[in-house]
């Protein structure tokens, strides 16, 4: 896979890098040196909750560490879905897996400061793309083909053996892009699988009763009950909460795939 970046050159003001703080994230591997992962509590380089580092998305970094998780990651293909400050991807990256980074336009920035600030101690130089679900849903019902599964192959991350999601099923109205982006990318040749890695936390939507159960049986119902919930004593004791939910499964390739 080609180390560069993806998209076009960003225009990161200088007086924004003095504003950002940073998250540390250590490893259980002790031969793992810990991430500085930038946040953008300013709003300079990137927009909303996408600059912030979350416990969901620590929750799955820690899971992603677990025995699960041993034989996933290592020289295989995983695409981060929404990484915000990237630290999941970056996390997988550091554990041997060739990852993709994608979020939307604006959030671009930030990712390229932390995958930049961390680029020379992966095995495989993670990369950015620009994605937005809901581009990708549109363009799934048109004949033209996808921008983004194309710019995959040509980066030869195609197909994809994982998919990592976190803390990104709390807004309803975005949850059937996602939904529709993940089937798109868990597509490839006959006999393929995917495996699909997610977190969310519940507090998000405490306040709207029912919301919850309505967005997790809209992933069942679409990924064809594939995704499980990680029993509680296979999360780490430390990152851990009644809160938080891990979700892990497989997903096949589609029997109507013509590649």
């Amino acid at each position: 896979m080609d180390g560069g970046t993806v998209a076009s050159d960003l225009d990161l003001p200088s007086e924004a890098f003095c504003e950002l703080s940073y998250r540390e994230y250590e490893f259980e591997d002790p031969d793992l040196e810990p991430l500085q992962v930038a946040q953008d509590p300013s709003g300079r380089l990137a927009a909303g909750i996408g600059a912030t580092v979350w416990d969901a998305g620590l929750s799955l970094c820690k899971y992603l560490e677990s025995p699960n998780c041993q034989d996933a990651l290592q020289g295989k293909t995983w695409i981060d879905l929404g990484s915000g400050t990237g630290i999941v991807g970056l996390v997988a990256a550091q554990m041997g897996a060739r990852v993709v980074l994608t979020d939307q336009k604006i959030a671009l920035p930030l990712l390229e400061v932390n995958i930049n600030s961390h680029r020379d101690r992966f095995p495989l130089s993670p990369i950015k793309l620009q994605m937005d679900w809901k581009e990708m849903a549109a363009a799934s019902t048109q004949e033209s083909g996808l921008g983004v599964i194309e710019e995959l192959s040509r980066l030869g991350a195609w197909p994809v053996d994982g998919l990592l999601v976190g803390d990104c099923v709390w807004f309803e109205e975005l949850v059937e892009p996602l939904l529709t982006s993940i089937m798109l990318l868990a597509d490839g040749p006959p006999g393929h699988e995917t495996q699909v890695i997610l977190s969310h936390d519940h507090g998000h939507n405490s306040h709207k009763p029912g919301l919850d159960e309505r967005i997790f049986g809209t992933i069942d119902l679409r990924l064809d009950g594939a995704l499980r919930r990680v029993p509680m004593e296979d999360l780490n004791p430390r990152w851990r909460d009644d809160t938080i939910s891990v979700w892990h499964g497989t997903l096949h390739t589609r029997r109507n795939n013509k590649k």
